[in-house]
């Protein structure tokens, strides 16, 4: 019976339903104690719903039965990495470079925590592994790797050509999904065509910030989580995984009141607070039904300079295939166009069911910019949620070392030290930028 139940916990891990297989990992421990494989994913699912103390409380009993090892250090460096624990995660670290010298996910976190140049070891090591590496994975996780260490150094030329090396390995065409974020769009379309009332009763508020990925979204998400009675959930992949439509198109009706029901039920499993805050990017596919579904619901659209955006994207290495545009620059200029195509829709047709938020105002002047974003959702403001940062709460978005650091202003320009090296790349953005603001 254990085994059966060991099971459906790691099936349910795999796909991400972590306090379902929290509670299936924990049935088959209490019948099979000793179990390691079993442990080992209730850890994971503990780390991944960040429940901290928790976490570090199994994993010490974890450590007291069967000793250390490379996958309870990997999950605590995880969970250090979210907490924001440098120090704890340097540990972590410096244990699986112990086991696995040439590690290349450990060189780069550690790299990044230490904010090392050209001038330190592991650049050298890595320039080495990459010339001697033949899977096309790790050889994009070195080009990475050195092409940040270059940037460091301030030698943009070669942090730009490494970039582009590792772009290339990675890019595959037929990972480009923008067909499927068209037909996101247009489900949402129709959807939004209700005229109705979708309004079974729900025990939250969802607070939904949307915008493309790098555009401060997670950032926002710290701000608002800050308030009393407010959970930021992180990115739920309702929308990404639930296509509005089916085949059988049904009745409108009949559609919003399950998306709204299937949502509630699995926010309401992460969270009991009042408000809950939804911060996948890609929701802005989205407005149109999320309006009809959830009327009581708050949109923030978070809006930044494309070229900033643009070049936050191209730098950083995603996990996620739906980012697999992020590899090239014609396809992210592609990706660009339609968001705005999008964004111009729904300002079109609901003007008044988005808030819009300009992050370069916002990190300039917090304190005068933040009330009327925090009013819009029912909340109130306190200057003392600027220093959320220094609070530990948890975050494992590409994002996280930018909240460490809090609200700051100056990394919207960081794209002109590349520009001579991306001249074609830039001049699209500049003038679709231009295009935006008329």
């Amino acid at each position: 019976m254990w085994s059966a139940w060991a099971c459906l916990g790691e099936a349910l891990l795999i796909v991400h339903s972590y306090k379902l297989a929290e509670f299936a990992l924990v049935r088959a421990i209490e019948l099979n104690p000793y179990n390691k494989s079993a442990s080992l994913n209730l850890l994971t699912c503990l780390v991944e719903t960040q429940n901290v103390v928790a976490s570090a409380t199994y994993a010490q009993k974890i450590l007291d039965i069967w000793g250390d090892s490379v996958e309870i250090r990997r999950t605590l460096q995880k969970l250090h990495s979210g907490t924001g624990d440098k120090s704890a995660e340097k540990k972590d670290l410096e244990f699986l470079l112990s086991k696995m010298p040439n590690d290349v996910p450990s060189l780069v976190r550690l790299a990044e925590i230490e904010k090392l140049d050209k001038q330190s070891d592991i650049y050298k090591v890595s320039v080495e592994l990459l010339n001697a590496e033949k899977s096309v994975k790790t050889s994009v996780s070195l080009c990475w790797l050195i092409a940040k260490l270059s940037e460091r150094s301030g030698d943009y030329a070669e942090s730009a050509a490494y970039l582009k090396k590792g772009a290339a390995l990675q890019f595959d065409p037929e990972k480009d999904n923008l067909s499927h974020y068209r037909k996101r769009f247009e489900d949402s379309l129709e959807l939004a065509s209700f005229r109705g009332v979708v309004d079974s009763e729900i025990p939250f508020t969802p607070i939904f910030v949307v915008g493309l990925p790098r555009s401060g979204t997670s950032l926002m998400e710290q701000l608002l989580s800050e308030a009393k009675d407010v959970t930021g959930a992180g990115e739920l992949p309702y929308f990404t995984r639930n296509q509005h439509a089916s085949d059988d198109k049904g009745v409108l009706s009949e559609r919003l009141s399950m998306i709204r029901a299937n949502y509630s039920r699995d926010v309401h499993m992460l969270a009991k607070d009042r408000f809950v805050v939804d911060k996948m990017p890609h929701n802005f596919l989205s407005i149109g039904a999320i309006k009809r579904a959830f009327p009581e619901g708050k949109i923030i659209y978070m809006k930044r300079d494309l070229r900033a955006i643009a070049w936050s994207q191209f730098k950083s290495k995603f996990s996620s295939d739906g980012l697999a545009y992020t590899y090239n620059e014609g396809s992210i200029v592609e990706h660009f166009e339609f968001y705005m195509s999008v964004m111009d829709r729904w300002a079109e047709l609901h003007p008044q069911d988005f808030l819009e938020v300009d992050y370069d105002k916002m990190v300039q002047d917090p304190a005068s910019y933040l009330p009327q974003v925090f009013q819009y959702c029912g909340l109130e403001f306190n200057e003392n949620y600027l220093d959320f940062h220094k609070k530990g709460k948890v975050t494992f978005t590409a994002s996280v070392d930018q909240v460490r650091k809090g609200i700051y202003g100056g990394s919207s320009n960081s794209w002109k030290n590349y520009e001579p090296y991306f001249s074609e790349f830039f001049e699209k953005l500049t003038k679709l930028e231009m295009d935006r603001k008329h």
